[in-house]
This record gives structure tokens, sequence and C-alpha cells, in this order.
């Protein structure tokens, strides 16, 4: 994504673009649509509690680091340069970022 302006609104469709690809990514991997991930495994329920987890539960941490990787890819390499841009790419790893972060504090188990 490029987008020539630095504004709240550019700053928004950053954070959201990083989540909805984490969000994506995540059902995809418990849906059982993707080969390379699955079901996040560590959760557990007591059995004190009545019953045994056997669910698939969403696998955020596969997610997150997927959309890490594949948004910020682009404004990795330019924040690491001195060119005028190096700014903008460290303001939009933030965003995403920060979109990223959104997603994984809202996560809670349903039962």
């Amino acid at each position: 994504m490029t987008y020539s302006l630095s504004t709240r609104e550019a700053a928004f469709i950053h954070a959201i673009s990083s989540a909805g690809v984490a969000h994506a990514v995540t059902k995809h991997c418990s849906n059982g649509q993707l080969l390379k991930c699955g079901c996040d495994r560590t959760i557990t329920m007591s059995p004190a509690q009545g019953f045994q987890w056997a669910g698939c539960s969403d696998n955020i941490a596969f997610g997150i680091a997927f959309a890490k990787t594949f948004v910020d890819s682009r404004h990795v390499k330019s924040a690491r340069s001195t060119k005028p841009n190096s700014a903008r790419s460290l303001m939009n790893l933030h965003n995403n970022e920060a979109g990223r972060k959104v997603i994984n504090n809202n996560m809670k188990i349903e039962c």
C-alpha cells in the first residue's frame, strides 16, 4: 500500500489492513484452509471445570506473525535507509503494529 500523505486516515488504513490480514489468516488456519498452520493447541481448560477442551482455538500467533512478515515487508527495508521516506516507513510500521495489537488484545476464549 502506498499513500502519498501522512494523515490520520492513512494511518487508520495501515492499521486496519494489517489487522485484517492477521484476522483472515487466523481464521483460515482454524478452519484448516491453510497448509502451514492449524489450530492453536496451547489453550487447554482444566478438567476441574467439568469438561475437557477439544475445540480448535484460533492460531492468532501465526496470523500476527504472517501479517507482520507480509504487510511490513515493503516498509522494513525502507525504514532502515537514510532516504526521506524512511520516517514515513517507520510510521507505517508503527501503524501496522497497532492494528495487529488491537486484534491480539481483543481475542478471548469462548466456550
